[in-house]
């Protein structure tokens, strides 16, 4: 794309917009896609522009979901790196593939904290001094040995 062309595709947009900073264009089919300075690079389209998707949207959630469980659940730059090596990039993508991984249940599950139970109040008659063997017993008489006799 020359100069002329990349000028009117953002003087249309503002200048404070998230997507200004992204060089976005409309493909044939009307998709937004990622702009960049990667045009002659060897590698497939999809890689040099991938679709943009927005930040709060039910796809977007579908897509990471669907990369997250591809991925088995190993982390946010695990699952961001695999969205965008498929051609998907997420506005502000580290915040959204983490907010999606704070409510995934099984990596709640596998990264959660552990957790420490606190000890009951001991009995009262653990506390007071008594005679040996009061509470408990102790087997001295052992296994006996029946021998037949003759």
């Amino acid at each position: 794309m020359d100069r002329d062309l990349m000028k009117q595709r953002n003087s249309s947009m503002k200048t404070t917009t998230s997507l200004y900073l992204l060089d976005p264009f409309l493909d044939s089919h009307g998709i937004l896609h990622l702009g960049g300075r990667i045009k002659h690079a060897d590698v497939p389209y999809d890689l040099k522009h991938p679709v943009i998707l927005p930040k709060k949207s039910y796809i977007t959630e579908l897509i990471i979901r669907h990369y997250h469980h591809r991925v088995e659940h190993q982390g946010r730059s695990i699952t961001l790196n695999s969205l965008r090596s498929s051609g998907y990039w997420v506005i502000g993508g580290a915040l959204v593939v983490g907010n999606f991984i704070s409510k995934c249940v099984p990596c709640c599950k596998l990264c959660g904290s552990v957790s420490e139970q606190k000890m009951v109040d001991l009995p009262k008659d653990r506390l007071e001094p008594s005679a040996p063997f009061t509470y408990c017993a102790v087997d001295y008489f052992g296994p006996c040995l029946i021998k037949e006799g003759r």
